[in-house]
């Protein structure tokens, strides 16, 4: 038996030793693979049972193992195409043989990550398998873990959406006059109307925005600033008539308006009318808008007047002491120019009505009531003692944070639009992808928006030594492997 254990043995030699020269070819030949993973072969002694022991010696010869580095991290390289894709870690991209993943398709697994998008939109390996992921939701969560999807791109868009917050910051300057459109001869109305008409000409100042309707068609609106009294403005938003149902083509149409009320360091003490309705021509559904002007700060503020009106020739009733209490109170004529302001009949303070007969202000300074008065300003139409009017102060609170000072705000600087922003826009197409290293795949629409498309899966193995090899850098289960576990990246 010598002679043929020998004989043997080199045989045995002779094609472990071919193994072994097979595998260095193959590392050789495949060192510009990406995601080829060098393999190497691992000798061991043979012993047949008679070479074990006794005198006799039989040549058991060798045996070679390949040992399979499947999951062994590579060295990264930069790549100007954005979905060649590389893992750090373990574990594989899963690829299918087919678009839609049924109980048929064939799923492999590669560390190769050179991912092309095919006519079709989906993202392909070279040799046509296609990259498997979870879809998301526009914030990037993952709709449904348990339905891995071939990841496709032609198909994605985002459709159109109607504006419906809009924040404004700007500066109004403190030291403006007050508008000349504010003409007590007339109603409120027929001020704003003026300003409606000619807002380039009879605005203080004006900020433009570009609002979106229901089927993402752009409607451009301006705000308009008119300053009515010391610390309080009016704001209109003014459209081309076209833009709305019953409107007339290059005719301005006022879609809303309201007023801002700051105190005395010039912060927004106070806003009104800033949610309003909108019917858009074209068909499209209303609109509800919220023209977010800041967070005003609340404080003593007027609610209601009685005989202190525009048409009773009086612009402004404020409150600038946050301290002077809640209430009715009476603005009282008592005779030699002097005005008083009383609550339930007893006189808190007196004022002075002054003699000019332009826009004036009567000023409780104690107190911190101001009336601003148009020229045709009557106190005692009828005689005195006179009572003028009443107002009712309430105290409002501040929205939300209630700074003051993170939307339009007055100070003695020059009028500047800080920031305009809102949260429509119209349909838009994919123009562009991006790959983050969680394998989050977002997109970017020809609308200017941005939202999450895709997550990458990725197939972790209890032993990848034990995934079998197959042409094209694929690799497949085993029953050495173990069963895949799907998850996302990070």
């Amino acid at each position: 038996m010598g002679l043929f254990s020998a004989l043997t043995a080199s045989v045995a030699g002779l094609t472990s030793q071919g193994e072994a020269i097979s595998v260095i070819s193959d590392n050789l030949s495949n060192s510009n693979t990406i995601g080829y993973k060098a393999n190497r072969t691992l000798f061991s002694q043979l012993v047949t049972t008679s070479g074990a022991g006794g005198t006799t010696f039989n040549a058991g010869g060798v045996a070679s193992n390949i040992q399979r580095s499947q999951n062994t991290q590579g060295s990264l390289i930069s790549s100007s195409n954005v979905t060649d894709l590389a893992l750090s870690g373990n574990g594989f991209f899963a690829v299918a043989d087919s678009q839609e993943i049924t109980t048929d398709t064939g799923v492999f697994y590669t560390r190769a990550g050179a991912f092309t998008e095919d006519r079709d939109g989906f993202l392909a390996t070279p040799a046509g398998q296609f990259l498997q992921g979870f879809r998301t939701d526009s914030s990037g969560e993952i709709i449904n873990a348990q339905a891995p999807e071939s990841i496709e791109l032609q198909s994605v868009g985002v459709a159109a959406a109607a504006t419906t917050e809009v924040n404004v910051g700007a500066n109004l300057t403190s030291t403006q006059g007050t508008n000349s459109a504010y003409d007590t001869t007339t109603t409120l109305a027929a001020a704003l109307d003026i300003v409606t008409a000619n807002p380039g000409g009879q605005a203080d100042f004006l900020t433009e925005i570009r609002l979106f309707d229901a089927q993402g068609s752009a409607r451009d609106v301006t705000v308009a600033f008119t300053k009515r009294s010391a610390n309080f403005w009016d704001f209109s938003v003014i459209t081309d008539g076209v833009n709305v149902e019953g409107g007339t083509s290059e005719v301005n149409t006022r879609i809303a308006d309201g007023t801002l009320r700051f105190d005395t360091d010039g912060n927004l003490k106070f806003s009104e009318g800033t949610s309003f309705n909108v019917q858009w021509a074209g068909g499209v559904e209303e609109a509800t808008v919220n023209l977010d002007l800041g967070e005003y700060r609340g404080g003593n503020v007027v609610s209601t007047t009685t005989g202190l009106d525009f048409t009773d020739n009086v612009l402004d009733v404020s409150i600038e002491d946050n301290t002077f209490g809640i209430g009715t109170f009476d603005v009282v004529f008592t005779g030699a120019g002097a005005v008083e302001l009383q609550q339930g009949g007893v006189t808190i303070e007196t004022a002075t009505v002054p003699t000019t007969s332009t826009q004036r202000e009567i000023v409780f300074a104690t107190s911190g009531v101001r009336l601003t008065v148009s020229p045709q300003f009557d106190a005692a139409p009828g005689g005195f003692p006179n009572t003028i009017g009443s107002f009712t102060v309430v105290d409002e609170p501040p929205l939300l944070g209630g700074g003051g000072t993170d939307g339009v705000v007055q100070f003695a600087a020059a009028f500047n639009t800080g920031f305009v922003r809102q949260d429509g826009f119209g349909s838009g197409t994919l123009s562009s992808i991006q790959v983050d290293e969680e394998g989050l795949i977002s997109g970017t629409f020809t609308n200017g928006q941005t939202q999450a498309l895709w997550r990458i899966s990725i197939g972790i193995f209890q032993n990848p030594a034990g995934l079998e090899s197959v042409s094209n850098n694929l690799l497949r289960p085993t029953d050495a492997s173990g069963q895949v576990l799907l998850r996302q990246a990070g």
